[in-house]
């Protein structure tokens, strides 16, 4: 063999080597920037998987010793946060090693984790009792003693104050997390009642509003710059959650057995018009700055397609399967669903409103996923 046939096989073995690095869904990420990737995970999985949002390929397996619960990253940390159960731990995973930094055992069953706006802190909360984490220490910096149960927990823009809801009583807190003896408390109002309790909080990315769901009786909004009730609001159904729009202009609401979703403006306080999906609806996410709307039900092998300019439906997405969770592209310009019954996740590309691309190796049923949320609008 010659010389140059000798290099042409080294070169050819390289580019093998290269390859399988490069698409082997075992590998590990380079360090790259958190923001280029969605992570899935499954509540009956104790794996996750990267997803790679610039080549839609999976770049990346982690492992967690139990199914996991909740997931979110911290980016300024490089960290994912992974809470599993029986009992509560909450693991550090690095993102582009997949090695453990550690772990905390907050003592009692998590129900939320918040991260706080400059990403060092996380807010964990739990039936009476919240917990303040330093991202870079890993400990306890603040226990905060209620005298019901967090439904919900929202740091304001600053970072300096917490926002939780009672699932017990129509009232919220504004606890200075800085100091931990600063509880301010908000009561909703005679109309929601000690019988219709917090359900989900909300802010606009800007700051300056929030959206309490507060039971069958509706929703309020939160004057965040004097910490008083703004507006009562009467909306049909019930309600699990609501979505603020990425520019800060309208609070999205699915109303659960109605079928439809409301749009509150933060402007004026009022709902604005309601949208008729015509089936229950699982997650939404708005796209190509907020004009755009996506609508997906549980259930449903269909994706709506709302113009939010013109409020009127546009079309319908066929999806391979029924979604179970969504997230929004770094850059906006694409969708990830979960598909719970195929065990995929599908990119739709939000230019031609279509699936562009179905990964069928993820290999546990996936019904959650995260991103970083500093490009984009995650819900």
């Amino acid at each position: 063999m010659n010389d140059l046939s000798r290099l042409g096989y080294g070169l050819l073995a390289l580019l093998i080597a290269f390859a399988a690095c490069a698409f082997d869904s075992n590998a590990r990420p380079a360090k790259t920037d958190p923001d280029n990737f969605v992570f899935v995970g499954g509540v009956a999985s104790k794996e996750i998987v990267a997803i790679d949002t610039r080549t839609d390929r999976i770049l990346a397996r982690y492992s967690v010793p139990k199914a996991v619960r909740l997931l979110l990253v911290a980016r300024d940390q490089r960290q994912l946060v992974v809470v599993t159960g029986s009992p509560g731990q909450i693991h550090f995973l690095n993102i582009d090693t997949a090695d453990f930094v550690g772990s905390v055992a907050p003592g009692f069953h998590v129900t939320a984790i918040q991260l706080a706006p400059d990403g060092k802190r996380l807010a964990v909360s739990g039936t009476d009792q919240i917990v303040i984490l330093n991202l870079v220490t890993l400990t306890v910096e603040r226990e905060l003693k209620l005298d019901s149960t967090p439904a919900s927990i929202l740091f304001d823009k600053s970072g300096k104050f917490l926002l939780i809801g009672d699932a017990e009583r129509g009232r919220i807190y504004r606890a200075n997390v800085q100091n931990g003896s600063e509880i301010l408390e908000i009561d909703i109002g005679e109309r929601a009642g000690v019988e219709n309790p917090v359900i989900h909080l909300a802010r606009t990315p800007g700051g300056s509003t929030g959206l309490i769901l507060h039971g069958a009786r509706g929703a309020s909004v939160l004057d965040l710059k004097t910490n008083s009730i703004a507006r009562h609001l009467d909306l049909p159904g019930r309600h699990d959650r609501t979505y603020p729009t990425g520019n800060s202009q309208y609070f999205l609401i699915p109303n659960v057995g109605d079928g439809t979703v409301s749009i509150v403006s933060t402007w004026t306080h009022k709902e604005s018009v309601r949208l008729n999906v015509g089936r229950e609806v699982m997650a939404l996410n708005t796209v190509l700055a907020d004009t755009i709307l996506i609508v997906f039900s549980r259930g449903s092998a269909t994706a709506a397609v709302f113009d939010l300019n013109y409020r009127r439906r546009l079309r319908d997405i066929s999806l391979p399967g029924n979604p179970t969770a969504t997230a929004t592209g770094p850059n906006g310009d694409k969708v990830y669903v979960a598909i719970g019954d195929s065990r995929a996740v599908a990119t739709i590309n939000v230019h031609s409103l279509r699936v562009a691309n179905t990964l069928e190796n993820i290999g546990f049923t996936p019904d959650i996923i995260a991103n970083s949320g500093r490009l984009s609008y995650c819900h």
